[in-house]
């Protein structure tokens, strides 16, 4: 037996009915989907954009970067710490990007 058997019909005006699909479409839910997570008390949020997907690549190739210079630590005894502090400051320039993205601005010194 389906455990969701019972169904609701709605109306909504043209306006009402664009702006969910439109509310909908930022989730990439199905609108069931978007209203059962409404119901069920939850935030529906926004799928991972562009912009986002930008600065993940970007923090693995920092972290790339802090990966060799670890190695080249460990082999030489030295740290190149120009390349270093280089890599300190992308990063935190991009964890402040992440945190603009959810609305939690930060600065690093």
């Amino acid at each position: 037996m389906r455990k969701r058997n019972r169904r609701i019909n709605v109306r909504l005006s043209k306006d009402e009915y664009e702006y969910l699909n439109g509310l909908v479409e930022e989730t990439q839910l199905s609108r069931e989907e978007y209203l059962r997570v409404l119901i069920n008390g939850v935030k529906a949020e926004k799928t991972i954009d562009e912009e986002l997907t930008d600065v993940l690549k970007n923090l693995y190739i920092i972290a790339n970067n802090m990966n060799q210079i670890a190695h080249e630590a460990n082999s030489t005894g030295f740290v190149d710490s120009e390349k270093y502090k280089e890599n300190i400051k992308k990063l935190n320039y991009e964890v402040s990007n992440i945190l603009d993205l959810f609305g939690k601005p930060i600065e690093f010194e």
